[in-house]
């Protein structure tokens, strides 16, 4: 009987294993190195990051590798902090959901984050959406949540490199036409 469970529990283990097996070949900007190293240029961005990291380090079980890496620090939340540049917000590039509301960032640029899926950027003051001028989305191939709503400077979006998108606000955006192609869904 024993032996019997020891199997079962090996096959499960294997099986949840492979689930993980599309962010095998993806790895974190800074090679997943100390949370604590991080560095951001805007000094709010910073403040939040180290209260995240902080919140991570009083909340949950303590890390097996002795410090916290940036691949555990998921959920960033640094809605209404005064930041004026996230620019280098790629510097935490494990983040799986973000929230920069009511920020007056003026342009954003997401360069590398791979497993980010949800972006909050309600009233961020963005100017204008085009890739190639003042916010670059593409880095965060694995969007399925994107939030712009109330930056009324934004007058066009290019959702097309984005195929996991699924839900989308641009409301009160200047977006007056949005041709979003091939997003059957």
């Amino acid at each position: 009987m024993r032996k019997l469970f020891n199997l079962a529990s090996i096959s499960l283990f294997l099986v949840s294993m492979a689930g993980c097996s599309e962010y095998s070949v993806l790895s974190f900007k800074n090679n997943t190195t100390n949370a604590q190293n991080v560095t951001f240029a805007d000094p709010m961005l910073q403040e939040c990051w180290d209260d995240a990291v902080a919140d991570a380090e009083d909340n949950v079980l303590p890390s097996p590798l002795g410090f916290w890496t940036i691949s555990q620090i998921t959920i960033l939340a640094c809605d209404d902090r005064g930041i004026v540049s996230a620019d280098d917000i790629s510097n935490a590039s494990g983040v799986v959901s973000l929230d920069l509301s009511n920020n007056s960032l003026g342009s954003l640029d997401l360069g590398y984050m791979p497993f980010l899926e949800e972006l909050d950027v309600l009233a961020g003051d963005l100017m204008s959406l085009e890739l190639d001028d003042n916010v670059n989305i593409s880095g965060a191939t694995n969007i399925h949540a994107l939030n712009l709503s109330y930056n009324g400077g934004i007058t066009e979006i290019d959702l097309a490199p984005h195929s996991k998108l699924r839900r989308i606000d641009l409301s009160y955006t200047k977006i007056s036409d949005a041709i979003i192609t091939g997003k059957q869904d």
